[in-house]
């Protein structure tokens, strides 16, 4: 079991944050989202919609359609609006 004085001690000396840019997003980006509908027509995860499984899976009962993935597992993927 480690106690406190057995975990090395370090000081953060600075922290930054910014935003991606446009051309980043795209790149990292692997789904457009154009469907503002969640499922479709019959209850099924609509595409290219926020629930789109090429961004990984919301249940435990799919795959992620991107990296094969089950939902414990996928780290999830970004899209772009």
């Amino acid at each position: 079991m480690l106690f406190a004085k057995d975990v090395p001690w370090r000081c953060l000396e600075g922290m930054s944050f910014s935003l991606f840019s446009t051309e980043e997003i795209r790149k990292l980006s692997v789904k457009a989202i154009t469907n503002s509908n969640f499922l479709d027509s019959v209850g099924n995860v609509a595409l290219n919609s926020l629930y789109d499984l090429a961004l990984g899976p919301a249940d435990t009962k799919e795959v992620c359609s991107t990296c094969c993935q089950d939902f414990n597992n996928c780290p999830g993927h970004f899209g772009h609006v």
